[in-house]
């Protein structure tokens, strides 16, 4: 996966702050970034009731997305690490 450039995230900076929804937002950046999944969390008070409508929405734009509920853990794999020196 690469890094972003400066310009790059502020774009993706941009479009959260002009977004007026919070997980449409997140998708993006986990499209435009890259990643595997996209998990998300910390719910609006107004959004509490439905999370899996918001992870409905989300899906139209990235598709490896998931709600977290209370309790639940994630294995997040580490990337292998480069060998160190030479034979």
């Amino acid at each position: 996966m690469r890094r972003l450039s400066f310009l790059e995230e502020e774009q993706l900076a941009d479009l959260h702050r002009e977004s007026s929804s919070g997980e449409l937002s997140a998708a993006e950046v986990a499209l435009q970034a890259g990643a595997r999944r996209l998990v998300i969390t910390h719910f609006s008070a107004r959004h509490a009731e439905q999370p899996h409508r918001l992870e409905k929405e989300a899906r139209e734009v990235f598709s490896e997305v998931e709600t977290a509920e209370d309790g639940m853990s994630l294995e997040i794999p580490l990337p292998e690490a480069p060998e160190v020196g030479g034979t």
